[in-house]
């Protein structure tokens, strides 16, 4: 493995405190507030979710305000699913609560302007439950409550790439019913890797070639060892329920970081 960056570890335990959640959105359309251009846009969470937030807040839908412009219109959001962060604690921007962070995959290090004219919004690799969590041990998780309790400096602390996939090195039944799955992948600044995951099928593995994906980079070699019986990978592939994964809704420079 090679790498010109190495990111600081973080336990599995920061990762979890991180709901990434996958939304529809219902609406979107610039939004005329924002000092920096945005979209303001309206996201459904499934029946749990968006049952909590009315009754907490007299809303049907959670609200968020996106510098997403450079490379995206309000008319291709509409109907689309994005991966947000939902539990932080809401935030006033503008006139209205921000409810979620919709997330996206920026150049990594640069000033805030540089950042705001690469980001793209994050996705599913294909439709999934809305309210759907982000995990990387393959198992399925729908969020049912939001306690908003995440702190902005630990979710800081994920390093979240995207990478490219240039090769599967070995597969081989993990559990009943998940495969482990190692692959080789380009990180861009952080070099070429390898990269564990857990899939439910080795179906996917073919589709996978070429193809531009989230991993968390910096997972501590003890969960490594713990949870995927190994320590030499270096990065976690991220997926929902280990039949789906994240990736960036236009292609990006592999080491783009998901903020």
């Amino acid at each position: 493995m090679t790498m010109s960056f190495i990111p600081s570890k973080i336990k599995m335990v920061l990762f979890e405190e991180t709901h990434l959640t996958i939304g529809k959105v219902l609406q979107a359309a610039p939004n005329p507030k924002a000092k920096i251009p945005a979209l303001a846009v309206d996201i459904t969470f499934g029946a749990s979710l968006d049952a909590e937030h009315a009754l907490l807040y007299n809303k049907k839908a959670y609200f968020s305000s996106a510098q997403i412009c450079i490379h995206h219109t309000a008319e291709e959001l509409v109907d689309k699913q994005i991966m947000c962060a939902v539990n932080f604690p809401r935030k006033q921007i503008g006139n209205k609560m921000s409810d979620c962070l919709i997330t996206g995959a920026q150049k990594a290090d640069g000033s805030h302007d540089e950042k705001r004219l690469t980001t793209v919004y994050m996705r599913p690799s294909w439709m999934v439950d809305s309210g759907s969590r982000v995990g990387i041990l393959g198992q399925d998780q729908m969020l049912e409550r939001n306690e908003r309790k995440l702190v902005w400096e630990n979710f800081l602390r994920l390093d979240l790439r995207i990478v490219t996939v240039q090769d599967i090195l070995s597969s081989h039944r993990f559990s009943k019913e998940l495969h482990r799955i190692v692959f080789k992948i380009n990180a861009g600044l952080l070099g070429t890797m390898n990269c564990v995951a857990l899939l439910h099928t080795e179906n996917l593995l073919d589709s996978m070639i070429g193809k531009q994906l989230m991993v968390l980079a910096n997972l501590c070699p003890d969960d490594l060892k713990q949870h995927f019986d190994s320590e030499d990978e270096g990065a976690v592939l991220c997926t929902i329920g280990g039949k789906a994964f994240i990736e960036p809704a236009k292609n990006v420079e592999n080491g783009f970081k998901v903020a």
